[in-house]
């Protein structure tokens, strides 16, 4: 179970790593958004479920269960939030 926790975290880095320099190359804000935001929808869940396999089944493993499920929710909207106010103060 541990290497299993082991890729995912690994899994989970190396995909941020990879969003943060997409951040990097992109040429526009939406672009750079956009980069950010599949890293933050994608590798951090990953992460946290790589922290459940460690942990086992516990008080802990379904703290870190609700934790993915509001970044699947928040992460998204967040991004979509920031999206629209740029959007709308180039107006």
């Amino acid at each position: 179970m541990e290497y299993i926790g082991w890729s995912f975290v690994l899994l989970g880095c190396i995909l941020n790593v990879i969003s943060a320099f997409g951040c990097l190359r992109m040429p526009d804000f939406y672009s750079m958004v956009q980069a950010a935001g599949v890293g933050d929808s994608l590798g951090t869940p990953l992460i946290l479920f790589g922290l459940i396999f460690f942990v086992g089944f516990s008080l802990l493993s379904i703290k870190l269960f609700f934790l993915i499920v509001l970044v699947w929710l928040l992460s998204p909207t967040a991004t979509h939030a920031l999206v629209n106010a740029h959007f709308n103060s180039e107006k």
